[in-house]
């Protein structure tokens, strides 16, 4: 990726907008769609961006990577894992949080939001809102 250069944790594009992959999880999506609909409206003018959806957040490393593979600059990861009544919760939140942060030692470019959740509720819901108003704006300096 020649015409990318990373410089004090700041990316700059020489030639061309950024391709931004948007990876999200369709289990409980009564949360991921209100973040999908924050990313795409914050994204809106910084590229190209390209929605992929996986099955859960344990697929979310996984299509990360690919889109990585296949040329994409950054990810933005999006899912939500509500506690159960077994050690399910911890797995899955551990796998992803390690897969995502294997691929930004990488030097790859991921927003992490997955969120996470004791039950379902109102406060799952207003940290949705709140993550899609303040986590992306650290992309929209993506291309400057």
């Amino acid at each position: 990726m020649k015409d990318l250069k990373i410089e004090l944790g700041t990316i700059m594009c020489s030639e061309r907008l950024p391709r931004v992959a948007v990876v999200v999880s369709k289990t409980n999506e009564f949360v991921t769609a209100k973040l999908l609909e924050g990313a795409l409206s914050e994204l809106q003018d910084i590229g190209e961006v390209t929605v992929i959806e996986v099955a859960g957040a344990f697929e979310i490393t996984a299509a990360s990577a690919i889109a990585f593979e296949r040329g994409f600059d950054g990810v933005v990861a999006l899912g939500a894992v509500i506690r159960g009544d077994t050690p399910h919760f911890d797995y899955i939140c551990q796998a992803v949080t390690i897969g995502l942060t294997e691929l930004s030692t990488k030097g790859k470019i991921i927003t992490f939001g997955i969120l996470t959740a004791d039950n379902v509720g109102r406060q799952l819901n207003e940290r949705a809102g709140l993550w899609e108003i303040k986590a992306l704006k650290p992309l929209r300096r993506f291309c400057s």
